[in-house]
């Protein structure tokens, strides 16, 4: 791998990353800290919370793709530190890993080889790609108040493909 291909992926996942929850928390640092809507409990108002897409690449190892994983390990870290330094000031801050999600880049990649698709949907417990909704309902968790308690977490949307009973070899479960 060149060292120009692990910039590029460190650049846009873990910079990109740090600019973006930066930049929030200068705009969330400046305003007034907001009650939870709901009354029937007594929850300390709250600056806001920050989520960030990460991927299943931050919870493990995959061959062969060392600059994606090392970035998306960093921004969990990174996530993980923002909580801790600004969860005083009332700023949550958690991630949602989803793993192979459903739309254009993945459906090409699988039509490409029925051979991969098939291996890929049987490693996967629930038989099927995560859709785009399920990981936006992932994020919406996390930025409501019902979550308000959670921080530094990352959120795996994967249906069990990282549970170490189902992360066989592609498409030898029994």
């Amino acid at each position: 791998m060149s060292l120009a291909d692990w910039r590029s992926l460190n650049g846009i996942h873990n910079i990109g990353c740090f600019l973006l929850t930066r930049a929030a928390l200068r705009v969330m640092d400046r305003q007034d800290p907001v009650g939870s809507i709901r009354t029937v409990d007594d929850r300390p108002p709250s600056r806001g919370a920050i989520v960030i897409l990460t991927s299943l690449a931050s919870e493990g190892t995959f061959l062969g793709v060392g600059n994606y994983i090392a970035a998306k390990h960093a921004v969990k870290e990174m996530v993980q530190t923002a909580a801790i330094e600004n969860a005083a000031r009332g700023i949550r801050v958690n991630a949602v890993a989803p793993s192979y999600v459903s739309g254009p880049m993945m459906d090409q990649f699988l039509e490409a080889s029925p051979e991969v698709k098939n291996a890929l949907l049987g490693d996967l417990p629930m038989g099927r790609l995560v859709n785009p909704g399920e990981v936006a309902d992932a994020v919406a968790f996390l930025a409501s108040p019902a979550s308000s308690y959670l921080n530094g977490h990352t959120l795996v949307v994967d249906g069990g493909a990282s549970l170490p009973l189902s992360n066989t070899p592609f498409g030898q479960r029994s």
